[in-house]
């Protein structure tokens, strides 16, 4: 029976060991400690662009190129029938391989045509490599803002449902509400309560990604400063935009190095090769595919900025709209405090406006963030753009 009891005693300490070890976790168990580090949107571009693996891979990516348009090469001594060997290549592999001045005839040419190409392409893809880095950099600070800025809608949210607590308890002590609304008043408190930890925690998650991604330690105190406000548009027509985008962009000088390419290929088989042949046919579906390319690139891109524009156009108004919302909806809501208090209306019809209130800021906050991406995004459209092309 002793025995019995000693086991029973030690179980009954080890477990709770464990309640005291195993505490509930809660968001505030995470720290943000150092001094505050304030950052606005041109600090972390300017950081992540010159520094940190992101930044690296973009400097390696233009080594590479370099390399390639040089003509720099391994050692192929052990190959055989090196003239087979290069004509198994697509031509981008023949330059990307390095066996410059390796081939004969067609061959020869399309490897100094591909080298040329490089050399003339790689200052645009070094600049498209930035600006895909640099785009992702904006959505990276513009998703953790969005985070950030959502906690202090929901921190006032909560606020205001204590404050209505507190008044409801005031009108119950007067005997001018029920204890009913007294409860409804102490849940949505509760409920409230929940949204903030929840905010708090996807901004924790947020920030501690984006400590990670700009180079800062995990748990940096940054603090992003950007305000809420849409930044300004490229002080040029669309028709402007366009043209720019006709002469710059990265794709329409690659599919027309393709379409040369592709040209000399088939002149070459329609004078070596009988029609029946497969290398024949194989090459007139290359050349009429890459026809339709450089028929359509231009429209293509031209449809792309138009696109763009008009997204802009959209966003922009979704501000307007925005700002709108929040100015009735806070009208709203401080008509229905003083309705409230007065006995003019019910709890549910405060609730309710304040709920219209917060999601009006919250709508606020991502109309802001949504078109300043896609401004960013109609700026390096018109330029060389954010793709970089095969060398």
């Amino acid at each position: 029976m002793k025995r019995g009891i000693s086991i029973l005693l030690a179980l009954g300490l080890i477990l709770g060991s464990f309640a005291t070890a195993f505490a509930d976790p809660a968001t505030t168990d995470i720290k943000f400690e150092g001094e505050e580090i304030r950052l606005s949107v041109e600090d972390v571009v300017q950081k992540m662009t010159t520094e940190g693996t992101a930044a690296e891979t973009v400097r390696l990516n233009k080594l590479s190129d370099e390399a390639i348009a040089n003509g720099y090469k391994e050692n192929y001594d052990t190959l055989k029938a090196m003239q087979d060997y290069i004509n198994s290549l697509p031509y981008n592999m023949v330059i990307a391989a390095g066996m410059v001045g390796q081939g004969t005839g067609v061959e020869a040419t399309i490897v100094k045509m591909t080298r040329d190409f490089a050399k003339a392409n790689l200052e645009t893809n070094h600049e498209a490599d930035l600006n895909k880095l640099e785009m992702s950099i904006y959505q990276l600070y513009y998703q953790t803002l969005l985070a950030q800025e959502s906690l202090k809608v929901t921190w006032e949210n909560y606020v205001n449902k204590k404050n209505t607590l507190a008044l409801v308890q005031k009108k119950y002590s007067l005997g001018a509400a029920s204890r009913l609304e007294v409860t409804t008043a102490e849940n949505m408190l509760v409920a409230a309560d929940k949204d903030l930890h929840d905010a708090r925690g996807n901004w924790y998650a947020d920030r501690m990604n984006f400590n990670m991604q700009a180079g800062y330690p995990l748990l940096a105190n940054t603090v992003l400063t950007q305000e809420i406000s849409p930044v300004a548009m490229p002080s040029v027509t669309l028709d402007e935009a366009i043209a720019s985008a006709l002469a710059k962009r990265n794709e329409i000088g690659s599919v027309k190095f393709g379409m040369d390419v592709q040209e000399l290929l088939w002149s070459h088989v329609q004078l070596t090769k009988s029609p029946k042949n497969s290398e024949y046919q194989k090459q007139n579906v290359s050349y009429l595919q890459m026809k339709q390319a450089s028929e359509n690139i231009s429209t293509q891109i031209e449809l792309g900025i138009r696109a763009d524009y008009l997204t802009l156009a959209k966003k922009k108004q979704a501000i307007g709209a925005a700002d709108s919302t929040i100015a009735l909806a806070a009208s709203a809501y401080h008509i229905q405090q003083v309705s409230y208090e007065l006995g003019a209306c019910t709890l549910q019809d405060l609730n309710d406006t304040l709920a219209n209130l917060n999601a009006a800021k919250l709508g606020k906050v991502s109309a802001v963030c949504d078109y300043n991406l896609a401004v960013q995004q109609y700026i390096f459209d018109m330029g060389v753009g954010t793709t970089r092309v095969d060398l």
